[in-house]
Parts: C-alpha cells; sequence; structure tokens
C-alpha cells in the first residue's frame, strides 16, 4: 500500500470539502501477486469514466505492434543497437494534470474517510496516458 499512498496527498480534516475547480470520482483498488518473487502488489484504480473529460488532453498515442516490429527489423538490417526499457510503477512516476479528488475508502486504514487530492496519475484516467508520455519527454529533453 505503501506505493499507493505516493499518488495522494492527504487532507487531515475529514469533513473537508473538495476544493471548487476539483472533480471527485470513485475508485477501488485491485489486488494481485508477482509470481516471480511471491509479492504482493495493490493498483489504486480510479473511476475515470465518472468525470468531466478534459478538452485538451485525453488519450495518447499508442505504437503498434507492426511500426515495432519495423523498427526492429530496420535496426537489425543495419547494424543498429537497440536499447529498452521497462518503467516500473510508470503511472506513478507522472504528476497528474487534472484537478481530481477522491474521498479514500477502508482500505487506506487510519486516512479512512479523508479526502485526498491526486497527484500521480493513475490507471483508469483518461488523461494518465498523455501524462506519462509527456512526463517522459520532459525526462529526455
Amino acid at each position: 500500500m505503501s506505493a499507493i499512498r505516493v499518488a495522494f496527498k492527504f487532507i487531515d480534516d475529514r469533513n473537508a470539502k473538495p476544493p471548487p475547480v476539483y472533480q471527485t470520482v470513485g475508485g477501488h483498488i485491485i489486488w494481485g501477486i508477482e509470481v516471480e518473487d511471491i509479492r504482493r502488489k495493490a493498483r489504486y484504480v480510479a473511476q475515470g469514466n465518472r468525470k468531466e473529460h478534459p478538452k485538451t488532453l485525453t488519450y495518447a498515442s499508442v505504437v503498434s505492434r507492426e511500426s515495432v516490429r519495423t523498427a526492429m527489423a530496420l535496426a537489425a538490417l543495419n547494424d543498429l543497437e537497440m536499447k529498452l526499457a521497462d518503467i516500473k510503477n510508470a503511472y506513478l512516476t507522472a504528476p497528474c494534470q487534472e484537478k481530481i479528488c477522491i474521498r479514500v475508502g477502508t482500505e487506506f486504514g487510519e486516512d479512512s474517510g479523508k479526502l485526498a487530492i491526486i497527484v500521480r496519475t493513475l490507471y483508469g484516467l483518461t488523461s494518465s496516458g498523455a501524462s506519462l508520455r509527456n512526463n517522459l519527454v520532459d525526462c529526455m529533453s
């Protein structure tokens, strides 16, 4: 659960109302077990389908499998070196560009019932892919 907590900024007052420009969404936790090392993993998934979508940032483009295969074939034919990476907890690395908050449930223990502002991108938000992409561009440039 500690990895999930970085995505939220908790407001201590349990009776706090959401800031005026913020939308409130629900969500749920998906629990899983990583087979390689038998470790437990939890992901918070926001119900992004229940909010107004931003007009300027919505979805990030996705490269097709054929494009990746073509690039790999061209690299092999031209004797070029390719570098690959896997970003662990990718969405939790990018800042959330939307104004969204949630009222957390009992799964958050002592913080149950508190209002939390989402500060990192989460699964389920329509802008998460675009936010991750923008964050990667900023890191690489």
